[in-house]
């Protein structure tokens, strides 16, 4: 067995070789000559010669790894990329909602909304799932409207309203929707890490849905109007607060400041 250190490694001589050929032949391959691929063989020489140096790199890798996850996860992670359950969790009450400005009609009031069930849509105009999310969610709209309010946020601002106003004009979006400095507060409030992000809201104002549920968003408002049934406040058959767009088959985006 050879006796060189880990750092004088450098490529076998010719006898050398030979001799890692008898290796390759001897562990892989019964028949062959002692000519083996050089590549394999260098591997597998390098492997037998400083198999317990290899092992020590990879287990420091490892532990580097392990360490720089725990201390990202300890600082509050890396945003959208972690690996960690997000949005405010189910039972949790939900937050105010506020946003500097709104599109499709008045916002709706948080006293309007006590005893209602309602869903948060957070979105972003350049948001490209959001935008392969729309029709879904247009059509659930429909199908709920009459006993559900919807209320969608952005955290863009006004320098970008323009294409707010095209996203909800291309994606045939009716309900209000939020934007600015204030809704990105809300957004936060909602701990969101992701877009487009769904929360249902109980008649008791505490979430029954978020991203992490089982199930598709209608899932989660049925869920919610049977609990409203067993237990809270009964069905007006209204939506919880009027919006332009409940007037009208359809409209211009427009603004309304608060």
């Amino acid at each position: 067995m050879h006796s060189r250190s880990f750092a004088d490694a450098s490529e076998p001589t010719e006898p050398e070789q030979v001799y890692l050929g008898s290796l390759w032949c001897g562990s892989y391959n019964e028949n062959c000559t002692t000519e083996p691929s050089l590549a394999l063989a260098w591997i597998s020489f390098m492997f037998k010669e400083y198999k317990w140096e290899i092992l020590l790199i990879f287990v420091i890798v490892a532990a580097v790894g392990v360490g720089l996850g725990y201390f990202i996860e300890q600082q509050g992670g890396p945003g959208p990329m972690q690996v960690k359950e997000d949005g405010l969790p189910v039972g949790e009450v939900a937050p105010p909602i506020q946003a500097s400005a709104w599109v499709n009609g008045p916002p709706p009031s948080m006293e309007a909304l006590e005893g209602q069930v309602y869903v948060v849509d957070i979105w972003a105009s350049w948001c490209f799932p959001c935008k392969m999310k729309a029709p879904e969610l247009v059509e659930t709209y429909n199908k709920y409207k009459d006993r559900v309010q919807f209320i969608g946020l952005t955290f863009e601002g006004e320098d970008q309203i323009e294409e707010i106003n095209e996203f909800i004009s291309e994606n045939g979006i009716e309900w209000p929707n939020g934007y600015g400095t204030k809704a990105e507060e809300t957004v936060i409030a909602y701990q969101s890490q992701f877009i487009p992000e769904f929360f249902v809201i109980g008649r008791d104002g505490k979430v029954v849905f978020n991203h992490n549920s089982q199930g598709t968003l209608a899932d989660g408002i049925e869920l919610a109007l049977k609990q409203g049934e067993s237990g809270g406040a009964p069905e007006t058959g209204e939506p919880a607060a009027a919006t332009t767009s409940d007037k009208t088959a359809a409209q211009p985006a427009t603004t309304v400041q608060e």
